[in-house]
């Protein structure tokens, strides 16, 4: 299947469990997955394998345990050494509709180039959902209460990581008010008339990141904002 998005196509092998054990006991899987990648050189090849652990049960008891470190043995080396992705599912009818749902979405996914890093710092210098699309910080900002997108890009390009706005809240050279306050004067929403963040969006973003206690914090706030 060729996909917009991605530059090589996708192939998907399909086996059954009873199939793929067997396979795995004469050891022909491998060389089966490598054949696959050489009729697909350039393609990105996954191995389909539905009702592997109805398989397994059929077998005797006793032979059940070594079964099933035999195809999980098999299946690692098939990703780890051959590149081939591996996908199990408990039903033949869950595999397909997996098959069916992965096609019809990459087939109507409109293609998005990947940021590359210079592209990512470029957006920080504009607003909107997209840079929180590329910025996991934004992201993680958006989460806590009351923080509305504006505000979130507006932190997220000030302090584009965790580790640089925690840096500035905990460093000791600088009163702990003006740390608090670190935040009170980035803006947020542009236009002619930006709004800044203030002091109590500051103090509890320093109550969140400072905590001991983050989850009770960050409870303790949302009460406080029901109120």
């Amino acid at each position: 299947l060729e996909s917009r998005r991605e530059k090589a196509p996708f192939v998907w092998v399909c086996m059954e469990g009873r199939k793929l054990l067997e396979m795995a006991r004469t050891k022909t899987l491998v060389q089966h997955a490598r054949t696959a990648k050489l009729a697909h050189p350039h393609a990105k090849v996954t191995l389909v394998a539905p009702n592997i652990a109805e398989a397994i049960a059929r077998l005797p008891k006793i032979e059940r345990s070594a079964a099933h470190e035999l195809v999980n043995n098999t299946l690692t080396q098939l990703v780890v050494f051959e590149g081939v992705g591996c996908r199990q599912e408990a039903t033949s009818l869950e595999a397909a509709t997996s098959l069916c749902r992965t096609t019809r979405a990459i087939a109507e996914e409109p293609y998005h180039k990947e940021a590359t890093v210079a592209e990512r710092h470029k957006e920080s210098s504009k607003g909107g959902s997209r840079f929180l699309a590329v910025n996991p910080f934004g992201q993680m900002l958006a989460q806590v209460p009351s923080m509305s997108e504006d505000r979130a890009n507006a932190i997220a390009r000030e302090y584009p990581s965790v580790h640089l706005l925690m840096k500035k809240f905990n460093d000791q050279s600088v009163p702990l008010k003006q740390r608090k306050l670190l935040l009170q004067d980035l803006t947020s929403g542009g236009g002619v008339r930006p709004r800044r963040l203030g002091p109590k969006l500051s103090e509890k973003l320093y109550d969140i990141f400072c905590s001991r206690d983050p989850a009770t914090t960050i409870s303790r706030l949302v009460a406080t904002d029901d109120k």
